[in-house]
């Protein structure tokens, strides 16, 4: 019965948010992954589940602090948040899909300074976002289409590897290649934002 709460909370969670194709400039989107995953919900109330199977679209990447202090800020799989003002999961591609620029939540961009390509735990990082384009560890393209990868202008890809489709697992980069579009793909949903 528990197992039966916890899908159906989940899949109410995901049909709050619109399916986007094209994310428009100034608007934010939840980057669901597709690959399967094993969602642990221990500490979860009121379903103190310890863990479900659940969609191929349940977790999202975004700012996980990585020490007590908030000065590494990694970018790493996780549920959701509520689509409010304050969902630190939402990232807004500053130009729109298809259009390169930074990818930024609470003013912090994704940044692939420092990041060793192809590897499997060496997570992306959050950083104080510079002027637009005059970075490009901080310039990515949310590429066309409904399923699209995320792109720099090295021809890396924001990557999720099997291993790391878990809460806190490393989202990583590594070469756009056919062998990893599972794993480059990501299911972008528009967030509508309280007025």
């Amino acid at each position: 019965m528990h197992h039966l709460l916890a899908i159906a909370a989940t899949a109410l969670t995901l049909t709050s948010y619109a399916s986007a194709d094209v994310i428009p400039e100034g608007d934010g989107a939840h980057f669901f992954s597709l690959q399967s995953n094993v969602v642990h919900l221990a500490s979860a109330p009121p379903l103190n589940a310890h863990h479900i199977n659940v969609a191929d679209t349940s977790l999202v990447f975004g700012p996980q602090f990585d020490d007590e202090f908030g000065s590494v800020i990694t970018l790493a799989m996780q549920l959701p948040g509520d689509g409010s003002t304050l969902d630190q999961t939402i990232i807004f591609p500053n130009f729109g899909q298809g259009m390169p620029g930074p990818l930024v939540t609470n003013d912090l961009c994704i940044s692939s300074a420092g990041v060793e390509v192809g590897s499997a735990t060496d997570a992306l990082r959050f950083v104080d976002c510079v002027e637009p384009l005059t970075d490009p560890a901080q310039t990515w393209t949310v590429q066309d289409g409904p399923h699209p990868f995320i792109s720099n202008g090295e021809g890396n890809c924001i990557t999720l590897f099997p291993e790391n489709a878990v809460i806190g697992g490393p989202v990583t980069l590594a070469a756009c290649q056919g062998e990893l579009l599972g794993q480059q793909q990501w299911n972008p949903q528009v967030v509508q934002l309280p007025p």
